[in-house]
């Protein structure tokens, strides 16, 4: 939608409002979590962090990585599936990008550790935290 290219009216407008809805989503999380993280009891916030990109990462694989199935209807071969998901350097920093939004947020509510920051990691979906929601991810890999 931001590159502006030709789209029928009512696609655009239903893709504006899909896109506003989902922002809708993602500020009451945010607002939740900084509100309610803090007030956590110990043990309930370190669990949580150790959660957070764990569940992240697997949600992520769920909507973007095609399921076996449709990697079969489709002809694609297992090599490129490699190579998109998630082991072609362009596809490690779209990885790593993808989530800047979700670190920040996990900086702010303390839920970004040692232990978490090392999770993260190991999932491939470490790297900078975003300065501010929604940031532009750098073209540098």
């Amino acid at each position: 939608m931001r590159a502006g290219d030709d789209m029928h009216p009512m696609l655009q407008r239903i893709m504006q409002i899909h896109v506003a809805e989902e922002a809708r989503h993602i500020g009451f999380a945010h607002q939740y979590l900084q509100h309610h993280a803090p007030k956590l009891k110990r043990r309930d916030r370190a669990a949580l962090s150790v959660i957070v990109p764990v569940i992240m990462k697997w949600l992520c694989n769920e909507i973007l990585v095609p399921s076996k199935q449709a990697q079969r209807d489709m002809g694609i071969p297992d090599a490129v599936m490699k190579d998109l998901y998630w082991d072609a350097p362009e596809s490690e920093k779209f990885l790593r990008d993808l989530f800047g939004d979700v670190r920040m947020l996990a900086e702010e509510t303390g839920l970004l550790n040692p232990v978490s920051r090392r999770l993260w990691r190991a999932l491939g979906i470490d790297g900078r935290s975003s300065r501010f929601r929604s940031q532009p991810a750098s073209a540098a890999a």
